[in-house]
């Protein structure tokens, strides 16, 4: 019997040991899965530069609801993204969903003044070339004209001259990019000068990528507020001339966002650029122009005659 006792007594002791050791293994696993989930939560966080307490807590919300985090972010691509289409000027380098680095600058320079140097600082601060990327990526408009021409100019040119493919992204796109997990509808507000404001209707998709649900437009102040009836989240430029009759006429029905986001961010053009270059599409070089939304000054000049 004592025989029997010490032998059960050594089968328990075994027994756990070897639970002591699966609750090791588990809690070692659950340590990776935290960091994992950290580290992820974080490149999410340097990808957008947010600030505002309300979208860090949906960005860590959707890491529990299979966001892109959890799927992976394969292939990983370098990408060199610019903004042109306001006079905040805007270029950032991305590694998958590294955001390597970005510059915003609001300058009096202009664009052609500012670019091409831009560039070249960039690529010297993260020790890459040209050849290291992937691909390149421009905003499209709608926006300031010489602005876009500029910016397209320059970025068409580095595609001949490197054979990298080339993405078009929408301003409008990248600006409602800036807000990814809002929970209400997003127009994205340009102004676009002579009364007028650069806009169309989002909402997220479940990738967080910003669908668009009606055309681009170029309306007045007045029209916009006739086209909301909900809760809907405004951000952009336009905000800084027509925030204060927007806010008296909408009332609560506008959210607005942390002014850092109102302006295009070249980490956003590359992030709609990602989408579109890890499926192989991007633009024929040749053909890519300039959106304009509505006519410029010469063209208006030229259907007068």
């Amino acid at each position: 019997m004592a025989a029997d006792s010490e032998q059960n007594s050594e089968v328990r002791n075994q027994t756990s040991e070897v639970r002591g050791q699966r609750s090791g293994v588990k809690l070692i696993s659950d340590l990776r899965l935290l960091t994992s989930v950290i580290d992820d939560f974080y490149a999410f966080y340097d990808f957008y530069g947010f600030n505002d307490l309300l979208f860090t807590a949906r960005s860590a919300l959707s890491l529990s609801k299979g966001s892109l985090l959890t799927k992976g972010y394969a292939p990983i691509m370098k990408i060199l993204a610019i903004d042109t289409s306001t006079p905040v000027g805007s270029i950032a380098i991305v590694e998958g969903a590294l955001l390597k680095a970005q510059h915003i600058l609001n300058i009096s320079a202009t664009h052609n003044q500012r670019l091409l140097p831009g560039i070249d600082r960039i690529l010297t601060d993260t020790d890459w070339t040209l050849d290291d990327l992937d691909g390149l990526a421009v905003s499209l408009g709608p926006g300031s004209f010489t602005g876009l021409r500029i910016g397209l100019s320059v970025v068409k040119g580095l595609a001949w001259a490197t054979g990298k493919p080339l993405a078009g992204v929408p301003t409008l796109d990248a600006l409602a990019a800036n807000v990814p997990l809002a929970p209400y509808p997003i127009y994205p507000v340009l102004d676009a000068r002579k009364g007028e404001i650069y806009t169309a209707l989002y909402r997220m998709d479940d990738e967080q990528v910003p669908a668009r649900l009606t055309p681009y437009m170029a309306i007045k102040p007045e029209k916009l507020v006739d086209l909301i009836s909900e809760k809907t989240l405004l951000v952009g430029d336009a905000l800084l001339r027509y925030g204060d009759y927007l806010t008296g006429k909408l009332g609560e029905r506008l959210h607005l966002v942390p002014p850092h986001l109102n302006v295009v961010h070249a980490s956003s053009v590359a992030w709609l650029a990602w989408h579109k270059l890890r499926r192989g599409i991007h633009e024929d070089i040749s053909s890519c122009t300039p959106l304009y939304v509505r006519p410029s000054e010469a063209e208006l000049n030229r259907i007068s005659e």
